[in-house]
């Protein structure tokens, strides 16, 4: 009974966690964390420890449990994969233009953009990666799409981060970068979707590695 239990856990956390309800250096607690699943220890447990086998957790001998800062190096190194499966992904899109449905496309932008008029963050980030994952769909190769969907959740958890700890700027900026990829795309200037397609993440990167940012992610390996 136990096993259900601990997958039920993990699932839970593990959208926290994307969700950036835990932040770096938080201390986490099981007997909270027991009353908010209404489960007990040993399911949580059992879930914690895959946490602390991805990274997102650290156990400290007679200090409990803290969420680990997010490594500037890895956040780097998630949007450098990501570059290149975008990149190829692009490169593919002309190949498939007959089964591009663009007004699908168009409703995912606009989820987007009605995210931003809630001010749902999570909502908005999730849309952005869908509207990428759609693209993925039409090229129609599994092992592109599956190499994609494994760093989506560590990238929204990235980008969930930042927000929450610099919520008064303005971070909605890709939904134009996403309309305007769209336009590209229906018109076919193939040339400049990878561009556009990877525009974004120039900006993103250079806020990780500002002051400000190192304050909540940091990793001493890092070298700029």
């Amino acid at each position: 009974m136990e096993e259900p239990l601990a997958k039920k856990a993990y699932f839970v956390l593990e959208e926290q966690f994307i969700k950036g309800y835990y932040m770096p250096n938080e201390k986490l607690s099981e007997n909270q964390l027991c009353k908010q699943l209404n489960m007990s220890r040993t399911p949580i447990r059992q879930a914690l420890s895959q946490f602390i086998e991805k990274g997102y957790i650290t156990s400290v001998d007679k200090k409990g449990i803290f969420v680990k800062p997010i490594s500037i190096k890895y956040a780097l190194d998630c949007r450098d994969v990501v570059m290149v499966l975008e990149k190829e992904m692009c490169s593919r899109l002309s190949t498939c233009y007959e089964a591009i449905r663009f007004d699908e496309l168009q409703q995912i932008i606009e989820q987007q953009k009605q995210a931003q008029v809630t001010n749902d963050y999570y909502f908005y980030l999730h849309h952005h990666f869908e509207f990428r994952a759609t693209l993925f769909r039409y090229v129609n190769n599994s092992a592109l799409t599956n190499a994609y969907k494994y760093l989506v959740k560590d990238m929204i958890r990235i980008a969930m981060v930042i927000w929450r700890k610099t919520a008064e700027k303005q971070h909605y900026s890709l939904i134009e970068k996403d309309y305007r990829f769209l336009t590209c795309l229906h018109d076919k200037n193939f040339e400049k979707l990878a561009e556009i397609c990877c525009d974004p993440y120039t900006f993103e990167i250079d806020a990780l590695k500002s002051s400000m940012y190192k304050m909540f992610l940091a990793d001493p390996d890092f070298v700029e």
